[in-house]
């Protein structure tokens, strides 16, 4: 019997084994007096990341007389990392695959990771695409273990798209295909952890929560949990749910261009949640949007930033990077990078064109 096939989005899976076993620790640097501390992790030296008023350094200065206390910025911070050998760190990336296959079921199986820069941070203006990532620690064996799957795990590196896209595509095609046939040796399972998958048609098991879900190309739902007040869905409904609401993994919001305005996953959610169809989930899009930008804008987009995930220190040419939003812009942004692409050579959706075929009134 011919057992269905297994497509890996490898990432999440790098990054776990990579870091499973690595023992992760600061020390922390006095540049006038070259004190040297070690700590667990920046929250125990000095708080919060952005109010950097607690931990370790609020103790020590509380003990200090005024001209004696030490502030955060006198301070280097040199991050340690000490990984277990690469061989255990291979073992748990092949457990984990071999326990995926076990779950689902799965015969052969392959997979992608991505590497450079995609597609979504070239379209990003306003904040940078996953710009809060930068700086992030990656795994010491982080390019071993990739070598790893390239060579003996069926992984194909994508460059340009994300390894989520690839997966996507695959898992597209392949449902349409299963479809048709209803066999075993048309179908795909895709294996993931991201939320973004829940816009994608196909077979899915959820590794984290080691849940199959299924769902064809269609509308979708939305729901709430009011105990975790969050919002679950699928299809495309899950999609305008996520360019209403935002992604904080990836770094886009709806309100990106306006933070001022308060905005959250119970504002879009309720805004969208009574959408019978496409044309009332746009007009719900439209009317949240409008809502935040009433009108027009100038705004210093990201790269007018000397850092971007900060964005507080300006570069003496921000004026280069003055951009004029409104409603529209921010809308058609943030749609194209929220959306998993279906095929490798597809172009962004224009919004404002679906707009009009759908006959949403929106001027």
């Amino acid at each position: 019997m011919t057992k269905p096939k297994l497509c890996f989005d490898y990432d999440p899976l790098l990054y776990t084994a990579g870091s499973v076993g690595e023992k992760r620790t600061i020390k922390v640097i006095h540049r006038e007096s070259g004190d040297e501390y070690e700590f667990e992790n920046r929250t125990a030296f000095w708080g919060h990341w952005k109010k950097k008023a607690g931990g370790w350094l609020a103790e020590y200065n509380a003990a200090k007389k005024e001209g004696n206390k030490r502030a955060p910025e006198e301070f280097d911070v040199v991050d340690v990392q000490e990984p277990e050998p690469i061989g255990q760190c291979i073992h748990t990336l092949k457990r984990m695959i071999e326990s995926t296959k076990e779950a689902t079921g799965a015969g052969t199986h392959y997979g992608y990771s991505g590497t450079g820069t995609v597609f979504r941070e070239d379209v990003s203006t306003i904040i940078k695409y996953k710009g809060n990532r930068e700086g992030v620690l990656r795994p010491v064996h982080l390019d071993d273990l990739k070598a790893y799957l390239v060579r003996y795990q069926g992984c194909d590196i994508v460059r340009g798209i994300e390894a989520d896209d690839a997966c996507s595509i695959d898992s597209y095609v392949a449902w349409k295909k299963w479809a048709k046939t209803n066999n075993d040796s048309d179908k795909l399972i895709l294996a993931f952890t991201d939320k973004d998958y829940f816009q994608v048609p196909g077979h899915l098991y959820h590794c984290d929560s080691s849940t199959m879900h299924s769902y064809g190309e269609g509308f979708g739902w939305l729901a709430w949990d009011e105990a975790k007040k969050k919002v679950s869905g699928r299809g495309r409904m899950w999609l305008y749910f996520q360019v209403m609401n935002g992604d904080d993994a990836d770094n886009y919001f709806a309100n990106s261009a306006n933070p001022g305005m308060k905005w959250a996953d119970k504002s879009a959610f309720d805004l969208l949640k009574d959408a019978k169809n496409d044309k009332e989930a746009f007009e719900a899009l439209v009317k949240g949007y409008k809502t935040i930008y009433p009108s027009e804008k100038s705004i210093i987009g990201w790269r007018g930033y000397e850092d971007p995930k900060t964005m507080k220190i300006l570069k003496p040419e921000s004026g280069d990077h003055r951009i004029d939003v409104d409603w529209k812009y921010c809308l058609q942004e943030n749609f194209t990078l929220a959306r998993m692409l279906r095929a490798r050579d597809e172009k962004p959706v224009n919004v404002l064109d679906v707009l009009a075929r759908l006959g949403v009134e929106y001027e």
